[in-house]
C-alpha cells in the first residue's frame, strides 16, 4: 500500500491541479481519488492524525466541514442539501492533508506544474473563444469556467503571482514565465468582463503596494490613467474603462441597482429570521429549500414586482450576489461565523510569517484578501471557486510553513 501512494500520489495530485481550471467532471474524480489517497494516507500513517490534531487551523476547517454536515442533516431522509453541500465544500475536509501530501517536493512540483499547465490551457480556450467571435469588441469572454467563474479564478491566480513577482528572488526563466502569467491572467480578466474580481484585485493589489511598494504603485496608476485617456478613441480600451467604470455607476446599472437591492432585502431576510425563526437564522433555511423560503417571504411583505421593475428584470430570487447573506441564510449563522473565523485564522497565520517568508506569505494574504472581497460581490461559497481557493491557499501553506512533523510514509 506504502509503495502504491508513492507511486500514484504525484499523479492524483497532479491531475486534480490540473482540473480546477478546466474541467469540473475532471474534478469530481480527482476529489474522489484524492479523498481515497488520504483515507489510505491515514490508515498507514499515525502521525498524520497527530498532524491535523495539533493544528487549530486544521481544527477549524474541519469543524466548519462536520457544521456543514449537521445544517444540511436530512432529517426528512433527502439527501439533497448534503450532497450538495459535501460536493462542493469537501475540500474543507482535505485541506489539511492536502497541505501535507504537499510537503512533499515530488508532489509540490507536480502541483504546482499542473496547476500553471491547466491555466495555460484555460487562457488559450478563452484565446480561441474570442478569435471565433471574429475579434473582441466589448464582449464577455468566458473559458471553460463561464465567465463569473473564470474571472474569479483569474483573481486568485494574479492575487498570488503578482506578490510572488515582486518579492520573490528568481532566476530569469522564472522572472519571464512569472510575467508572462501575470499579464496573460491580467488580460483574459479584462475581457472576462467579471467586475467583482477586478475590483476585489486593484484594491488586494493597491493595499499590497501601499506597503511594499509605493512608487511602484504610483508608476502603474499613471501609466494606466494615461493609456485610458489617450486610448479612448481605441474600442478595446474604450470598453475596458466603461467596464471598470460601470463598478461604480450604483444607480445607473440595472445589475448594480439590483445587487443592492438583494443585499438589502437579503439582511431583512436573516433579520427576519432571528425574530420570528430563530432556528433558521443559526442553522439556515436549507441549499435547496432556499428560493422557495426567500421567494415566499419577498411575497408576503409585497414587494416582489416591485423589485422586478425596479432592477429591470435583474433581481435573482436564487442566491444573494454576496457570499456571507447566502451562507448565514442557506446554513446559518454559526456555519457563516465558523467560515469567516477560517478566512480570518487563515490569513493571521500567513501574516506572521510575513518576515521570514515575505514572498509566500503576501501571495497568501492577497489570496486571501481577494476572496474575502470578491465574497462580497459574488456567491462563492457553495460552489467550485472554493475548492479552487483552498486549494491554492494549501500550496502556499506547503511552501511556508515548517512544522515539526515531517512527511513521512
Amino acid at each position: 500500500m506504502i509503495n502504491f501512494i508513492n507511486r500514484y500520489e504525484p499523479y492524483i495530485l497532479g491531475l486534480f491541479f490540473l482540473s480546477l481550471l478546466v474541467s469540473k467532471s475532471a474534478i469530481y474524480i480527482s476529489l474522489t481519488l484524492l479523498l481515497i489517497l488520504q483515507l489510505v494516507l491515514l490508515h498507514n500513517n499515525k502521525k498524520a492524525i497527530d498532524y491535523i490534531s495539533s493544528n487549530h487551523l486544521f481544527t477549524i476547517s474541519i469543524s466548519t466541514f462536520v457544521l456543514g454536515i449537521i445544517t444540511t442533516f436530512p432529517y426528512n431522509l433527502n439527501f439533497v442539501d448534503s450532497g450538495e453541500f459535501i460536493r462542493k465544500s469537501i475540500l474543507l475536509l482535505l485541506f489539511p492533508i492536502l497541505t501535507l501530501q504537499l510537503k512533499n517536493s515530488r508532489n509540490l512540483h507536480f502541483a504546482q506544474v499542473s496547476l500553471f499547465t491547466g491555466l495555460y490551457i484555460a487562457v488559450g480556450y478563452s484565446i480561441y473563444n474570442m478569435i471565433v467571435l471574429g475579434g473582441w469588441s466589448g464582449e464577455r469572454i468566458a473559458s471553460f469556467w463561464d465567465v463569473g467563474r473564470w474571472s474569479e479564478v483569474l483573481g486568485y491566480i494574479l492575487a498570488m503571482t503578482v506578490p510572488f513577482y515582486l518579492e520573490n528572488k528568481k532566476t530569469k526563466t522564472q522572472n519571464i514565465i512569472l510575467l508572462f502569467t501575470i499579464l496573460i491572467s491580467s488580460v483574459c480578466l479584462l475581457v472576462s468582463g467579471g467586475r467583482g474580481p477586478l475590483l476585489a484585485i486593484i484594491i488586494t493589489l493597491t493595499i499590497y503596494l501601499l506597503i511594499r511598494n509605493p512608487k511602484l504603485l504610483i508608476a502603474i496608476a499613471t501609466t494606466i490613467i494615461f493609456v485610458a485617456f489617450i486610448g479612448q478613441d481605441v474600442p478595446a480600451i474604450h470598453s475596458i474603462t466603461e467596464r471598470v467604470f460601470s463598478i461604480f455607476g450604483l444607480n445607473t446599472l440595472p445589475s448594480n441597482s439590483a445587487r443592492l437591492a438583494m443585499w438589502e432585502q437579503g439582511f431583512n431576510f436573516t433579520v427576519h429570521n432571528l425574530i420570528n425563526n430563530p432556528t433558521s437564522f443559526l442553522f439556515g433555511v436549507g441549499i435547496n429549500n432556499f428560493e422557495e423560503s426567500y421567494t415566499y417571504y419577498i411575497e408576503s411583505i409585497g414587494i416582489k414586482q416591485q423589485l422586478i421593475e425596479l432592477t429591470e428584470n435583474n433581481y435573482s430570487f436564487t442566491d444573494m450576489h454576496n457570499t456571507y447573506l447566502d451562507l448565514a441564510i442557506k446554513l446559518g449563522f454559526i456555519y457563516l461565523l465558523s467560515y469567516v473565523s477560517l478566512l480570518l485564522a487563515l490569513f493571521l497565520h500567513f501574516l506572521k510569517k510575513a518576515k521570514t517568508n515575505p514572498n509566500i506569505a503576501y501571495s497568501a494574504m492577497a489570496l486571501i484578501l481577494t476572496y474575502i472581497i470578491t465574497g462580497m460581490f459574488y456567491t462563492s461559497g457553495l460552489e467550485f471557486q472554493t475548492s479552487i481557493f483552498f486549494s491554492l491557499v494549501a500550496l502556499c501553506y506547503a511552501r511556508i510553513t515548517n512544522d515539526e512533523y515531517y512527511y513521512e510514509k
